[in-house]
């Protein structure tokens, strides 16, 4: 996977709008300025190749002028001081205090942990959730005090189980009215007191939904959704609806088992369905009943699929390593089989594309512009530059994103339909796959070495 952009002010480098995506593998293999990607090779990022792990969802967002108001793309409104589940309070990556121009990110604090895990970090303005893993042995799920980092509990039970890439926690912790959900790689999940860390009530995948343990373990982040916890375990059901306070099942969602990229909830066609991938189809539920909609075949020549489905005003965008598609829906909230857009130059084997402005992008060998609203046509490519590079999320406001690469290093930058321009960075951590977290003015990261850092987050100007 490509680097993403050149330094500022010498524009972007890119490749030819109409050169395909297997002439581009061509240019790469000659010496071009793209790189080769490698999977599950090693834990540590190598700053001249994307390496990723099953956790590894890569994001890049900016924002270009729509060219008119019924073919724009708009943001959701995200709620700007929590952190709280997967890519934020709406599921998208944004949030409207991405800084303008480059902040001070003064070092609030900074614990050495336990060990080390690829968990997205959870976040309010008064608590950070950080998962934890001492090796064949225990997970941790620490949650510290936000302004201080004093830690105001630890929770932990045994996991001495061996998997390919470690056992850690996968999952995003969920926080939600005062508790917080977390499942572990091998299917057990724990509803928490969010100011105590004690066990409300808990659950198994194995035990209470006859599920079996994925290769790469459990990767689907819960969800809230309408008040209900939306699970994924797998097994003949892919997901449930639980009661947040008691666990009792609500509803099941009939499957197959279940994959490796994260869910959506969305209103498309005029109903509002979860939507994402069972071990052999994308499909739609009902958030009120979980009634199984409708379903497409899709598979992956490696056995697992993990960019999370994107919603684009009212039409779906999906990608994996063939390309990516853009979907339409009828009036009964049905997906219409036959795409209405089709794109080969972002292919990502991990990454999930965001949608702000009238611009989709994402990464691939590169950074990767597309025109939802012509029929995904490419509107630049960039491979140049430096940073951000490998393992990269992304978090953006309407004009403005913050690339968090995994050298630790996070690039402020904006965006148009001709260029991404970079106004700056600044190395936060150690090699990390683990999301940051916004809330309260703070950042939040962790490297792989097992340390968890507090940045603040004010812009340096107007």
């Amino acid at each position: 996977m490509g680097p993403g952009m050149r330094a500022a002010g010498t524009g972007a480098a890119s490749a030819p709008v109409g050169e395909s995506h297997r002439a581009r593998l061509t240019r790469a293999a000659l010496g071009g300025p793209g790189y080769w990607r490698k999977i599950w090779e090693g834990n540590t990022v190598n700053r001249r190749v994307g390496i990723l792990s099953v956790s590894a969802i890569l994001v890049l967002l900016s924002c270009g002028r729509s060219r008119s108001d019924e073919t724009a793309v708009k943001a959701p409104e995200a709620d700007a001081d929590e952190w709280v589940q997967w890519r934020g309070p709406n599921s998208n990556g944004y949030t409207p205090h991405v800084p303008r121009t480059m902040p001070e990110l003064k070092l609030l604090w900074k614990k050495r942990l336990i060990g080390s895990a690829d968990s997205p970090l959870a976040a309010t303005k008064d608590y950070v959730i950080v998962s934890d893993h001492k090796a064949e042995q225990t997970d941790y799920i620490h949650c510290f005090k936000a302004a201080t980092g004093d830690e105001a509990w630890v929770f932990e039970y045994p996991n001495a189980v061996q998997m390919d890439y470690g056992a850690a926690p996968r999952n995003m912790p969920v926080i939600y009215q005062g508790r917080v959900y977390v499942v572990s790689a091998v299917g057990n999940l724990y509803c928490l007191d969010l100011k105590t860390g004690k066990v409300q009530w808990q659950q198994s995948y194995v035990r209470d939904y006859k599920s079996e343990i994925p290769t790469w373990g459990f990767c689907v982040s819960p969800m809230i959704v309408d008040g209900k916890l939306i699970i994924f375990p797998g097994g003949s059901h892919t997901l449930h609806a639980l009661d947040p306070k008691t666990g009792k099942v609500i509803w099941n969602g009939r499957g197959a088992g279940i994959n490796y990229a994260g869910f959506i909830a969305a209103t498309l066609g005029g109903v509002k369905q979860l939507i994402g991938y069972d071990m052999g189809s994308l499909a739609g539920w009902d958030v009120k009943t979980g009634r199984r909609l409708w379903s497409i075949p899709a598979e992956s020549d490696g056995g697992y699929i993990v960019p999370t489905p994107v919603p684009v005003g009212d039409k779906l965008l999906t990608t994996d390593p063939k390309g990516t598609l853009l979907y339409a829906f009828d009036k009964e909230g049905k997906l219409i089989k036959a795409p209405i857009g089709e794109n080969e130059d972002l292919y990502p084997e991990m990454a999930t594309p965001v949608v702000l402005g009238d611009m989709v992008l994402g990464v691939s060998d590169g950074v990767v512009a597309l025109d939802p609203n012509n029929k995904l046509k490419t509107l630049w490519m960039d491979d140049q530059a430096e940073e951000p590079v490998g393992m990269t999320h992304l978090v953006a406001s309407k004009d403005r994103a913050m690339a968090f690469s995994g050298s630790g290093m996070m690039v402020l930058i904006a965006a148009d339909r001709r260029k991404l321009r970079v106004l700056g960075q600044k190395k936060l951590c150690g090699d990390t796959y683990v999301h940051p977290a916004i809330a309260g003015g703070r950042l939040f990261v962790q490297d792989k070495k097992g340390t968890a850092y507090c940045y603040e987050l004010k812009p340096s100007g107007n």
